[in-house]
């Protein structure tokens, strides 16, 4: 759900039932989508030596994720980065390409093309979380990755990796990689980078987002190599991004969604409450919308969320209100 704009604004009501002594909670929760078309596009890209078909997947499917971008006439700054970022790398946190990053008034897709392609020889300890941290380090924001975080943008941090991040600061240096799993304990802490990319925005947390394109923890026949993406998948959730399975392969949808993540035109609203699914009522600008998973909203009950769908969707700036009875 990224972008998100802001917390839901809550209202709760109480009904009484017919047979006196039995309340029902009414939970009114109101969504703003967001309205800015500046986003910053930071993509993490794993150059460890099982990724060549993945790297490719995602050139080919680049366009579709700029679909959406092209179509909201968003302003962007799109950029590229490696999870290499061993203690001793001079390249660590250094944004991909001369000039470091893209904008619509450049060959992006060309560009693109040529930054995301990082290889295959990079760390076999892929520092994703740490990486990008490093990237909007205020060393580097202000030295050689200059001018790519605007203080108005809207950010999205999208990783795309095989294999579980390993981001240590440097405590397993001397370590092959099996010390990622092995000592998993001794890994930096999620949270904290969450925090530092909370604070590249100046604490802004609703202009954060993190996405994940990660073998999926539920396994896939079609991974026949990799590691579940636990700790990105963590991010995503807190920063209400959007997670793709990286053993697709055709990933022309997967990025599409993306995109439409990217653009700022929010598809997944989460509750503060888990609602009774029979109860629930939408509107839009003040109109009713229609259950439907075509052109219309869906609710998902494990993370008491709408998901709005094709016709749908909420325009950029539409006002979201969802009246519900919670679920006792």
């Amino acid at each position: 759900m990224p972008f998100r704009f802001a917390a839901p604004l809550a209202l709760l009501l109480v009904a009484c039932s017919s047979e006196g002594g039995f309340y029902n909670q009414v939970q009114v929760d109101a969504f703003t989508q967001a309205p800015n078309d500046e986003v910053d596009l930071l993509f993490v890209i794993d150059d460890s030596n099982s990724m060549r078909e993945e790297q490719e997947a995602l050139i080919r499917g680049f366009t579709d994720f700029m679909f959406e971008l092209e179509e909201a006439n968003s302003k962007f700054h799109l950029a590229v980065l490696s999870t290499s970022a061993d203690s001793d790398d001079p390249q660590r946190g250094k944004l991909r390409g001369n000039p470091p990053y893209l904008t619509v008034d450049d060959d992006y897709l060309r560009g693109f093309a040529g930054r995301a392609a990082v290889g295959i020889n990079g760390s076999d300890k892929e520092k994703g979380l740490e990486a990008a941290a490093a990237a909007l380090s205020p060393d580097m924001v202000d030295g050689p990755n200059a001018g790519f975080l605007r203080d108005d943008a809207n950010l999205l941090i999208t990783f795309v990796s095989d294999e579980e991040d390993c981001s240590d600061e440097g405590v397993l240096d001397g370590y092959d990689s099996d010390a990622c799993y092995a000592n998993s304990d001794f890994l930096h802490p999620v949270d904290d980078y969450i925090q530092q990319y909370v604070d590249a925005k100046h604490g802004q947390r609703e202009k954060v987002t993190v996405s994940a394109i990660i073998t999926p923890a539920t396994g896939d026949p079609a991974c026949d190599s990799g590691a579940a993406g636990y700790r990105y998948a963590y991010a995503t959730h807190e920063l209400h991004g959007t997670i793709g399975n990286i053993c697709q392969s055709d990933w022309s949808s997967m990025l599409y969604d993306l995109g439409l993540t990217a653009s700022g035109v929010i598809t997944v609203f989460e509750l503060r409450w888990n609602a009774r699914p029979e109860t629930i009522e939408v509107t839009v600008n003040e109109e009713p919308v229609a259950g439907d998973a075509a052109n219309g909203w869906t609710y998902d009950d494990p993370t008491h969320s709408i998901e709005f769908h094709g016709t749908g969707v909420p325009p950029r700036g539409a006002e979201i209100v969802v009246r519900y009875e919670i679920q006792p």
